[in-house]
């Protein structure tokens, strides 16, 4: 059965993600060793910043909210980004400042300048390293003065641990020929796999069908 992408789009969509930002569900791995070690010590000082990014699907999103959540955080959305800013935590924390108007890039300055001065702490997480981004030059120089770690793309090998142990969460078997099928098709990142997973397990108990080959190419094949 050959599906079209939307079809394939779908029945990913179609079962809700419950991802499990828990610190015990992140699988440290040479790719994401350094940025998880950074972010587990973050704020190391008062007035801290960090840099962290990487391409969707490589973990931000999970190494985001561990922080966030140790570090009770204000998360700053576009809506909190004007002026005047609301200043009335310590520790902020922003994903996608790569991806802010002019007026919202005006107001991350403020807030550097603001926790700088107050002690407190800000974590950027952005898909473009910081001296790539077409951000306002003030910005820029002073986001440059923090330290700049990546994610990188996780390796085959990787790939192959993260499908293991998202399959062994849910106590699903997968057979090497199945395993090898789904790593040998499906996009190169972490959460294109966990909903794969999430998918195969959820649609082989609603038709009542085993996990083999030509289930996943029923949510693969394009």
């Amino acid at each position: 059965m050959s599906l079209t992408m939307n079809s394939q789009q779908q029945i990913l969509l179609s079962f809700p993600q419950r991802t499990d930002f828990s610190p015990e569900n992140f699988l440290v791995l040479p790719t994401n060793n350094h940025a998880y070690m950074l972010a587990g010590q973050f704020p190391a000082m008062a007035g801290d910043v960090l840099a962290i990014y990487g391409e969707q699907g490589v973990g931000k999103s999970h190494l985001f909210a561990m922080t966030v959540n140790r570090t009770q955080a204000k998360v700053l959305k576009k809506a909190d980004l004007k002026l005047p800013l609301n200043l009335s935590f310590m520790h902020y924390a922003i994903d996608g400042a790569d991806d802010l108007s002019a007026s919202e890039q005006e107001a991350l300055f403020h807030m550097f300048n603001n926790v700088k001065s107050s002690g407190g702490s800000l974590l950027i997480m952005s898909r473009q390293a910081v001296a790539k981004m077409d951000i306002l030059p003030d910005l820029k120089s002073r986001l440059l003065t923090a330290p700049q770690i990546e994610i990188q793309s996780p390796k085959d090998a990787h790939l192959e641990v993260f499908l293991v142990k998202y399959a062994s969460d849910r106590q699903i078997f997968l057979e090497p020929k199945v395993a090898g099928y789904i790593l040998k098709n499906c996009e190169r990142n972490v959460s294109h796999i966990e909903s794969i997973v999430q998918a195969l397990d959820e649609l082989s108990l609603e038709q009542k069908r085993k996990i083999t080959v030509p289930l996943v190419k029923q949510v693969l094949e394009s």
